[in-house]
C-alpha cells in the first residue's frame, strides 16, 4: 500500500474480508496499522496513534495483531520514542517487548546526548530492563560532564544525574585520579560529609589527602563557627583522618589572621584534629605583621592591636618582637584606646602610644623616622598638623627627623623617594605657609626638620611680588624672612609698583605708606 487511499479505504478492506472470508495477513495488517496510526480521519488527535489503530483494526476485522506482528511493531515504536504505545501494546497483548540491544543502546545514546536522562527511567520501566544498555564512550562523556560542572555536589539535579546514570546503566565511570579528587572535593563541599554514594559509583575510596583537605577547608571557612562541633569531629574519627601538623598550624594561623586566636579556639581545633601544635614566634610574627599592615588605622584598630598583643603575650609567654612594637607605633600615632578601669564599667580614654610605652618602652629611632616620613608623604597632612605632629613625636620619643634615614626607610618599603623629594615637599610647605602669613610656623618647621628655607634670586622676586602686592598677612615678617633666607633685594620695579598702588586714587592713606616704608627700611637699594 502506498497511502493513496480514498476516504473509505478501510471499509473496502472490510468488505473484501466479508466477501472472501479471508482476514488480512500479518503483512497487510502491519500496513493497515501503520497507515491508521497516522490517519487523522480515524485517530483524530489521539496521543497514541498505534493504540487507536489497534482498537480500530479489532473492531473492523475482529482480529488481534499476532505476536509476530507485535514483535515487529515494538522496535519501530521504540525508535520513534513512542514508549506510551509500547506500554499499551504490552498491556493489551501481554507480549513483552523484545527489542534488540543495539537498537536500545542507539536510542539511549541519543537521549543522553540530548541531556534527557529522565527518559531512561521510562525506557527501563517500559521495557522491564534490569540495566539500560549504553555505550561506554557516551557514559564516560556524561560522567565527566557532570563531575566537571560547577554545580556538581551543590545542585541536586546535576548531582543526582551522576548517580542515576550509574544506577540505570551499571556502567562504572572510568575517571582520572584528578577528576576523582575533584568529584570528592565537590561532594564534600557545603559542610556535607557524606561521600559514600560517590565512592560506591566510582569504586575508588577518597585518599587521606582529599579528606585532610576537606577538614582544612572546613576549619578555614569564614563561617566555620556557625556549624556544630560534632559533624567535623565525627567525620575525622569515622574516617581515621590524621591531620598533618603543618595543616593544623595553617588552620591556627588562618584564624589568627582573621581576628586573633582565643584560648577556646585553639583548644577546640586541637581537640577536633587530635593534634596539639604550639605556634612559634617565627610563625606568628609574620602573620601578625600582615594583620597590622592590612588594617586601616583608627581608634578601633588601636584597640585591636592591644588585644592582639595581649593574646601574643598570653600564648607565647613573652612580649611581641620589637619590630611588631615599632610597627604598632608607626601605625597608631594620635590614636586612642579605651580600657575598663573599675567595676562599674567606666572607661578611661588613653593614647595608644602611652599604653605601648607603658608596656614595652619607647619605640626604636627607626620607627619614629617612619612616622616622620608618613607626615611628609601624606598629601592630606596640613602644614599646621605637620608642625604640631612633628613636635609631638619629638617630645615623646626624643628622636628628631633625619631625612637620610627617612629615604632609606622609604626605599626599603619600595617607595621611589629621594632626599630631594623630601626637601622639595618641605619647601612647598614653607612657601605655602609663608604666603599664608604663618612665618613663625615656617621657622618652627625649619628647626624641627633641621632644613634651611633656601630661596634663589628668581623665586625671591616672585615671593616679594606676592608679599608686597598681594593680601599676605604678617607682610613685614614674611618680607624679612625672604630677605634673610635669599640674601636678595626686591626688584625696584616691585617697590615702585607698591608705591603706585598706595598713592593711586581714593585709596591713598599716609599711614599705609609709612607702614610700607617700615617694611622695606632694612633693604638697601
Amino acid at each position: 500500500m502506498d497511502g493513496s487511499y480514498s476516504e473509505n479505504w478501510l471499509e473496502q478492506f472490510k468488505r473484501m474480508q466479508s466477501i472472501t472470508g479471508v482476514p488480512p495477513t500479518d503483512e497487510q495488517l502491519w500496513q493497515i496499522l501503520s497507515h491508521l496510526s497516522k490517519d487523522r480521519q480515524y485517530i483524530g488527535r489521539s496521543y497514541s496513534g498505534i493504540s487507536s489503530a489497534i482498537d480500530i483494526a479489532k473492531k473492523t476485522f475482529g482480529i488481534k495483531p499476532s505476536p509476530e506482528l507485535v514483535g515487529r511493531v515494538y522496535p519501530a515504536l521504540f525508535q520513534e520514542g513512542d514508549l506510551h504505545s509500547i506500554y499499551y501494546l504490552k498491556s493489551e497483548t501481554g507480549i513483552a517487548p523484545q527489542i534488540p540491544t543495539e537498537v536500545i543502546q542507539a536510542r539511549v545514546d541519543e537521549v543522553l546526548k540530548e541531556g534527557r536522562l529522565q527518559d531512561l527511567y521510562e525506557v527501563q520501566r517500559t521495557l522491564e530492563l534490569e540495566k539500560v544498555p549504553v555505550s561506554q564512550e557516551i557514559a564516560q562523556e556524561m560522567y565527566e560532564r557532570y563531575v566537571t560542572s560547577d554545580t556538581f555536589g551543590r545542585d541536586e539535579v546535576v548531582t543526582k544525574a551522576f548517580y542515576s546514570l550509574y544506577e540505570l546503566t551499571g556502567v562504572r565511570p572510568q575517571l582520572t585520579p584528578e577528576l576523582v579528587a575533584e568529584g570528592y572535593k565537590k561532594t564534600l563541599q557545603d559542610y556535607h560529609f557524606d561521600f559514600q554514594e560517590f565512592e560506591a559509583v566510582v569504586g575508588v575510596p577518597p585518599t587521606q589527602d582529599i579528606l585532610q583537605q576537606r577538614v582544612l577547608d572546613w576549619f578555614t571557612s569564614s563561617t566555620w563557627y556557625r556549624h556544630g562541633d560534632k559533624g567535623v569531629t565525627q567525620f575525622i574519627e569515622q574516617n581515621n583522618i590524621r591531620m598533618p601538623e603543618e595543616m593544623v598550624q595553617q588552620i591556627l594561623l588562618y584564624h589568627l589572621g582573621r581576628k586573633g586566636l582565643g584560648t577556646q579556639v585553639v583548644e577546640y581545633i586541637q581537640e577536633a584534629t587530635g593534634i596539639e601544635v604550639k605556634l612559634t614566634p617565627e610563625l606568628v610574627a609574620p602573620k601578625m605583621e600582615q594583620i597590622l599592615v592590612r588594617h586601616k588605622t583608627s581608634d578601633i584598630f588601636c584597640n585591636d592591636i592591644i588585644d592582639l598583643f595581649d593574646w601574643y603575650e598570653s600564648y607565647m609567654g613573652e612580649p611581641p618582637p620589637q619590630r611588631l612594637i615599632d610597627l604598632a607605633y608607626s601605625l597608631t600615632f594620635d590614636q586612642a584606646i579605651y580600657k575598663d578601669v573599675n567595676r562599674e564599667g567606666n572607661r578611661e580614654r588613653k593614647k595608644g602610644w602611652d599604653v605601648l610605652r607603658q608596656r614595652y618602652g619607647l619605640p626604636s629611632p627607626e620607627a619614629m623616622q617612619t612616622v616622620y616620613l608618613q607626615f611628609i608623604v601624606d598629601d592630606n597632612q596640613l602644614p599646621h598638623s605637620l608642625s604640631t605632629n612633628t613636635a609631638t613625636v619629638e617630645n615623646f620619643s626624643g628622636v628628631i627627623p633625619d631625612m637620610q634615614i627617612m629615604v632609606e626607610i622609604a626605599q626599603q618599603e619600595g617607595l621611589q623617594i629621594t632626599q630631594a623629594d623630601i626637601e622639595n615637599k618641605l619647601h612647598q610647605i614653607y612657601t605655602q605657609r609663608l604666603l599664608g602669613g604663618d612665618v613663625d610656623m615656617v621657622r618652627q618647621l625649619q628647626a624641627l626638620f633641621n632644613f634651611a628655607f633656601s630661596i634663589d634670586e628668581k623665586e625671591a622676586q616672585v615671593l616679594y611680588a606676592k608679599i608686597l602686592l598681594g593680601e599676605v598677612k604678617n607682610r613685614k615678617d614674611a618680607f624679612e624672612l625672604v630677605l634673610e633666607e635669599s640674601k636678595t633685594l626686591p626688584s625696584p620695579k616691585i617697590i615702585q609698583a607698591r608705591y603706585t598702588e598706595l598713592f593711586a586714587g581714593d585709596q591713598f592713606r599716609a599711614e599705609h605708606v609709612a607702614a610700607f616704608q617700615e617694611i622695606v627700611k632694612n633693604a638697601s637699594f
